[in-house]
């Protein structure tokens, strides 16, 4: 059985409470700690969410996307859906998680959503050229 088989369906996102993330998903501190915020020891992180925490350490909304969507890559269970729906753009990695290829964004917008929604825990995000996020919504 492969590291990730027994984790739960969820997508981190802004709105989650900032103690349940530290608490339920450990891993995710590694990812906070690396934009300064050290959460996992802070009394008020069971009041604020994602963003209020962000956002009170300074964070902008970009900041706080691109940090949500290295937490989200951890949710990754390996179920290789997007693989099979766009080659061109994920792969397996030596654990069975998926990754993005560099040449990713040279594949269609259409492809890439498909391969976005055929993942059964929502680990990707697909943004439109402005940084508005498509999907999940």
């Amino acid at each position: 059985m492969k590291k990730n088989d027994a984790k739960e369906e969820i997508k981190i996102t802004k709105e989650f409470n900032m103690g349940e993330l530290v608490y339920k998903h450990p891993s995710a501190e590694e990812v906070l700690l690396d934009y300064g915020l050290h959460c996992a020891g802070c009394f008020a992180n069971s009041f604020d969410t994602v963003e209020a925490g962000a956002k009170a350490h300074g964070m902008t909304d970009a900041e706080i996307d691109e940090m949500l969507e290295r937490v989200n890559e951890d949710i990754c269970i390996g179920s290789a859906t997007c693989v099979v729906m766009a080659p061109d753009a994920f792969e397996l990695d030596s654990e069975g998680i998926s990754v993005v290829k560099t040449d990713a964004l040279k594949v269609d917008q259409e492809t890439l959503l498909n391969a976005a929604k055929s993942c059964p825990v929502q680990a990707i995000h697909v943004f439109d050229e402005d940084g508005t996020r498509i999907f999940p919504a």
